[in-house]
């Protein structure tokens, strides 16, 4: 007899590594271990011994920390004089503003 049983199985969520997650947040990854150790940062996807990261939870947090630095950047007296020092001596950990002004630019009207 022939199975005709046409569900399928789920298929696990694309994930992310922790050397990849640690790469696009600028950190290392003991930095990373280091955040989920004290219960910061993206929840994990544990596969065996791998630990994995969902996209979607990587970017709550590169968003959460887009817009804290925002906030502190248009508190301060002189916002654009921060940014423009900030972006001359900028560090791997400081990436976030440089795409936001990319995005900023890019939706901007001349």
């Amino acid at each position: 007899m022939q199975n005709n049983d046409t569900r399928s199985t789920p298929k696990p969520a694309a994930t992310l590594s922790a050397p990849q997650v640690a790469d696009r947040m600028g950190l290392t990854t003991r930095q990373l271990q280091d955040l989920r150790l004290r219960g910061i940062g993206p929840p994990i996807v544990q596969r065996g011994l791998s630990i994995h990261y969902l996209p979607a939870d990587v970017q709550d947090i590169e968003r959460h920390e887009a817009a804290m630095l925002i906030e502190q950047l248009l508190a301060s007296d002189r916002p654009l004089t921060l940014l423009r020092a900030g972006l001359r001596y900028a560090t791997p950990m400081d990436t976030l503003i440089p795409a936001f002004l990319r995005l900023s630019s890019a939706t901007s009207v001349v």
